[in-house]
């Protein structure tokens, strides 16, 4: 038997996964913490610009710096040492973590981390059109599907006590080179206004701003106006 998947099984479904991504949060984040993020769910309006880069360009950017750690794609184990890390964050590394960890979780796997030894430093996400069914799923109104030519770079996060060392530039640049390998022609991001370094490294490797879009987070559901 074939089932229909009414409105209704969509909006149940939907709130069956908010209903555990709170629950999730709430064991991981101090309350105070945890009730400010579930104000700025309720009401609360951001701004980002997607930024995109032609792949011809990439060599046109120099790293000035190196940070020290090995690249490689993040594995469970490494999920675990990760989960394992929010207890010592302040509030806003926590949700920062927390949000990265769901990110993960919902199936977008191709992330890649800088260790140190055997400590996680860094993370960011490389997202290839194959992706584009849970960017449907799960960020309708959040993110633009993918070309078939186009990746994304995403949720890029440095640990606190590895700030400051280049890693943002570094990875990313290092994510560009895989992405021309694997034959991808351009890139996108989505960068917070307020992210004035992030802004500034996207700009040297390259990124043109090619829109502004405005965020709105309301009743839990967050919408731009894509």
């Amino acid at each position: 038997m074939i089932r229909i998947h009414t409105i209704t099984d969509y909006y149940r479904e939907n709130l069956k996964t908010n209903i555990s991504e709170y629950l999730f949060i709430i064991k991981n984040l101090k309350w105070r913490t945890f009730f400010r993020l579930l104000l700025e769910r309720i009401c609360s309006v951001n701004y980002y610009y997607i930024m995109k880069l032609n792949l011809k360009s990439v060599g046109q950017y120099t790293i000035t710096r190196e940070p020290p750690g090995n690249l490689s794609i993040m594995s469970y184990k490494d999920l675990q040492i990760i989960k394992k890390s929010i207890k010592v964050l302040g509030p806003n590394d926590r949700k920062e973590i927390l949000a990265r960890i769901q990110f993960f979780e919902k199936g977008f796997q191709n992330c890649y981390v800088m260790k140190v030894k055997d400590t996680i430093a860094y993370m960011q996400w490389l997202i290839n059109p194959s992706e584009n069914y849970l960017l449907e799923k799960y960020f309708k109104k959040i993110f633009y599907p993918l070309h078939n030519k186009q990746v994304m770079i995403e949720n890029a996060f440095t640990y606190p006590k590895f700030r400051g060392y280049g890693y943002l530039p570094y990875v990313s640049q290092n994510l560009l080179d895989i992405a021309q390998e694997q034959g991808y022609k351009s890139v996108v991001g989505y960068i917070k206004i307020n992210k004035i370094p992030s802004l500034n490294d996207f700009y040297k490797m390259g990124f043109k701003v090619t829109q502004l879009l405005r965020e709105r987070k309301l009743l839990g559901s967050i919408y731009r106006n894509l």
